[in-house]
């Protein structure tokens, strides 16, 4: 079966169980600290708000609302 590029929306929910994955192995703070750091790259020529994502990505300080800022921006 041919390679398929994910969608935006499949991209995000990669994103949200790689954060959820760092937090059950470490701590939430220290896996939303992560996942800030991450965004960028997640976001990178994948969706038009890129930049916008990740500058409310680094204000984020809970795994809830990174979780729902990643929804809002990658659906």
């Amino acid at each position: 079966q041919p390679y398929q590029i994910p969608t935006p929306a499949q991209i995000g929910e990669i994103f949200i169980d790689h954060i959820e994955g760092l937090a059950k192995l470490d701590s939430e703070y220290r896996a939303v600290l992560q996942a800030r750091k991450m965004a960028k790259y997640y976001a990178r020529n994948i969706i038009i708000t890129a930049q916008e994502f990740s500058r409310q990505a680094i204000q984020c300080s809970t795994m809830h609302s990174l979780i729902q800022l990643v929804s809002e921006h990658f659906s």
